[in-house]
């Protein structure tokens, strides 16, 4: 089941990014680098102003994608995955270099109103 992750995934987040983080050519951290703090700091930009969605079978969590604001004002109207880009988990063999933003409301910013 794909549902919105909540504060309580975190402990699992930790073990699927370390154990992709294990896989040669998965993700660009080593096990010892995916820690709680870079775990915690995209679930909090994403839980802020983004958006983050695991993928959970009986209990077991298999995937993790999120994206936030980039932090412009500028460009507020967009969410944009950072330098992960793309989804973690079962199944997630190699990691694209980049994700398109995707717009969060269907008018331009600079559109009148």
């Amino acid at each position: 089941m794909i549902r919105k992750a909540v504060a309580g995934d975190h402990a699992q987040l930790v073990a699927l990014y370390r154990l992709v983080a294990a896989t040669p050519d998965a993700i660009a951290r080593t096990p010892g680098e995916v820690t709680d703090d870079y775990v915690g700091g995209f679930m909090r930009r994403a839980a802020a102003d983004g958006v983050e969605l695991v993928w959970e079978e009986g209990g077991r969590m298999l995937g993790e994608i999120d994206a936030s604001g980039p932090g412009i004002a500028s460009l507020s109207h967009l969410l944009a995955a950072d330098h992960r880009g793309g989804a973690t988990g079962a199944g997630a063999r190699r990691r694209p270099r980049a994700v398109p933003g995707a717009a969060r409301r269907s008018d331009p910013p600079h559109a009148a109103h």
